[in-house]
């Protein structure tokens, strides 16, 4: 009792499934190992073994690099000035720490490192981190036209004059909108004044930038929608904020835009990680969530994965047999209800064209440990990318993940797996996706015995040269929905995409039907749940998406290019 009594008083919180873990054991015994991802320690064996660095392994399994080394996210059961001094390791590089969040992104090339971050008492996990997706020029957008501003700017004489948008993506001036008289610096925050974008009008004189970016392969997106801001909108003022390199920074930033001594007036953002909790707000949702609850309007683009998911109650394969085998003995997979009455049923069919990437998100109905210390999930899964759809496919997959989660009554972990895999056979090639239950209750969840075990698969921004078996078209009829993060979040507006050249404005017969129609990558929605509240209690609520759409494939200075070839119609000046 005296050891709980110091434990609770410093801040801290015991790790429940740690040392019993059959997980960590395959691949360490070090002490504090268990607060390591397992998926880590495979990537450092896996390292090892190949003679290579840390980098490379990561790089083909969708794990964030940077420069030779790989990004972590850990989070912590406390975090000050004197704990942040600890992590300061040699060789280890923090790229943002969040008192507040708990949570610091860093860089390591070492692999010895993941070990003496663990042996730090207040050090409660390591995580790989997956990273983003963006939901992706003197010239004049087609969105001034095409939403039909006008009407409201001419019945209320609206220009934007008392308006301020903040702006949340990548970056903002440090690739294609600098040129040699733009200032400050790439990735410094300040007054932006001289950027190309500026030079031409089409972005105001001065633009705020709150926290920028200059990190290898920014892309300036948030100029691209400053630009169509402007356009519309011309006399409000702009600010910027990165949302990179973490969530917790991401987080970090929709607060600052909110709040004094920026104060925008409306937020918009095109950005989500792909780590975010589809059953309960993670802390981005809830940064945006209060922000809403202050007053500010905002918007956050839905996604671009289209119906290239799938929703599920969890079905067993095999209901007589639950073991906790690893590699998996094919006992425990999902029944894909493919009606084989095999393990076949147990596999989802991806058919990848030569080069392309896989990017597999599993989630299921428990929450985050990283969000709710203490309570995350009751429910282990695991996510396989197999050659075959057989045993032997398990044990000699293509990729894995397989981090550590809890049992009933003995929570741990955040209910997430992330897979990748990329075709690099120079032809077609099929693979096969299994979800293994390794641990828990595999009928109703331990925090509600009404709730059944639920599961959701998103094939994250699919080639349109790929397809997955029982997705046979675009239409709602297949697939699930793949809406999730914080476009679910109380009071923000998810926004789908419609083509331009589709609506009223244009020609809102284009293909494929009449009626002005939604992109084909638009992310699927429709009623979803939030499960869990930021304490994981069993909390449900229901939430609709998306809200509303707006236009793309619309021009900006430096943006150019599109998926649709249009022949130079309604006077594109692209031609495309």
């Amino acid at each position: 009792c005296g050891l709980l009594a110091i434990v609770f008083s410093m801040g801290l919180s015991l790790q429940p499934v740690e040392a019993a873990s059959t997980k960590v054991a395959q691949y360490s015994k070090a002490p504090n190992a268990a607060k390591i991802s397992v998926n880590l320690l495979a990537m450092e064996k896996k390292a090892a073994s190949q003679h290579t660095t840390l980098s490379a392994v990561a790089r083909n399994a969708a794990v964030s690099t940077a420069g030779a080394g790989i990004v972590l996210d850990i989070v912590m059961n406390r975090l000050d000035p004197v704990v942040l001094q600890k992590l300061k390791l040699p060789g280890i590089v923090i790229r943002y720490a969040s008192e507040k969040y708990k949570r610091v992104s860093a860089v390591i090339t070492n692999p010895a490192l993941l070990y003496q971050l663990a042996n730090i008492a207040e050090v409660r996990s390591i995580q790989p981190e997956y990273g983003t997706v963006t939901r992706v020029g003197a010239v004049t957008s087609r969105a001034d036209v095409a939403l039909k501003p006008d009407i409201a700017k001419a019945a209320f004489g609206l220009d934007g004059t008392g308006q301020k948008i903040g702006i949340l993506s990548d970056s903002f001036a440090c690739n294609g909108n600098r040129d040699f008289n733009t200032l400050p610096a790439a990735g410094v925050a300040g007054t932006l004044t001289g950027s190309p974008s500026q030079d031409s009008s089409d972005l105001p004189a001065t633009v705020e930038l709150v926290r920028a970016d200059a990190s290898a392969g920014c892309t300036d997106e948030g100029a691209g929608m400053a630009e169509l801001v402007h356009d519309i909108a011309p006399a409000a003022a702009i600010a910027f904020a990165t949302a990179n390199p973490s969530q917790a920074a991401f987080a970090t930033a929709i607060t600052a835009l909110c709040s004094a001594p920026v104060n925008a007036t409306v937020v918009v953002d095109d950005i989500s990680y792909f780590a975010e909790p589809m059953y309960q707000d993670g802390i981005i949702a809830q940064a945006a969530a209060a922000c809403v609850a202050s007053g500010v309007p905002f918007y956050s683009a839905h996604g671009n994965d289209a119906n290239n998911g799938f929703r599920q109650n969890f079905l067993d394969i095999n209901a007589a047999i639950d073991d906790q085998a690893g590699p998996p003995t094919g006992n425990d997979l999902h029944n894909w209800g493919w009606g084989a009455g095999t393990i076949r049923d147990g596999f989802i069919a991806v058919t990848l064209a030569a080069g392309d990437q896989l990017l597999v998100n599993l989630q299921w109905n428990q929450p985050f440990d990283s969000v709710s210390a203490g309570a995350g999930s009751q429910i282990d899964m695991d996510l396989y990318i197999a050659p075959t759809p057989d045993v032997a496919g398990l044990q000699t997959p293509l990729a894995k993940s397989i981090a550590t989660q809890g049992t009933t009554g003995a929570p741990a972990g955040d209910a997430f797996e992330f897979a990748s895999h990329t075709n690099n056979t120079g032809m077609t090639q099929t693979v096969y996706v299994a979800v293994d239950h390794f641990a828990g209750s595999q009928t109703t969840i331990p925090q509600n015995a009404a709730t059944p075990v639920e599961l959701r698969l998103i094939f994250m921004s699919l080639p349109s040269t790929s397809s997955v078996q029982g997705i046979t078209d675009g239409s709602s009829a297949f697939g699930g929905p793949t809406a999730f993060g914080h476009t679910m979040a109380a009071g923000v507006s998810a926004v789908s995409a419609v083509p331009w050249f589709d609506t009223a404005a244009f020609d809102p017969t284009y293909l494929p039907t009449a009626s002005t129609d939604p992109e084909r990558f638009s992310s699927r929605g429709g009623a979803l749940t939030i499960q869990f509240d930021n304490t994981g209690a069993y909390a449900p609520r229901s939430s609709f998406e998306p809200d509303i759409s707006a236009v793309d494939d619309n021009n900006t200075r430096f943006f150019g290019g599109s998926d649709i070839n249009l022949g130079g119609a309604f006077g594109e000046p692209d031609g495309f």
